[in-house]
């Protein structure tokens, strides 16, 4: 699996009370976490992900102590219920043959 990171205008030492010192741990933060992903899952697929700092979309997070938030784009949503997956699941992992597939 590849994740690959894009940090947005927000993320700028201006916008962390630290400023660079805390920028930089913050993005070593999220490597760290993007190498461990990536090191756990070996699914050919790539990852992307828009990184802010207090906001999403440009949108301010607020004073409501909110820590995070994500943003999804509806034209991109899907909408399938808890059987739909199940079913396609496991036609997958029927369809393999792979007996660790079949057995998870």
């Amino acid at each position: 699996m590849k994740i690959d990171i894009a940090y947005d205008s927000s993320v700028t030492a201006a916008n962390f009370s630290g400023g660079a010192t805390e920028e930089a741990a913050f993005k070593s933060a999220i490597n760290y976490v993007v190498d461990q992903y990536e090191s756990l899952f070996t699914n050919p697929v790539t990852i992307r992900l828009q990184v802010g700092w207090g906001e999403v979309d440009g949108k301010s997070l607020g004073g409501g102590g909110d820590i995070g938030s994500n943003y999804s784009n509806p034209d991109q949503m899907f909408d399938y219920s808890y059987a739909q997956v199940k079913t396609a699941l496991l036609n997958l992992a029927t369809a393999s043959g792979d007996p660790a597939q079949m057995a998870a």
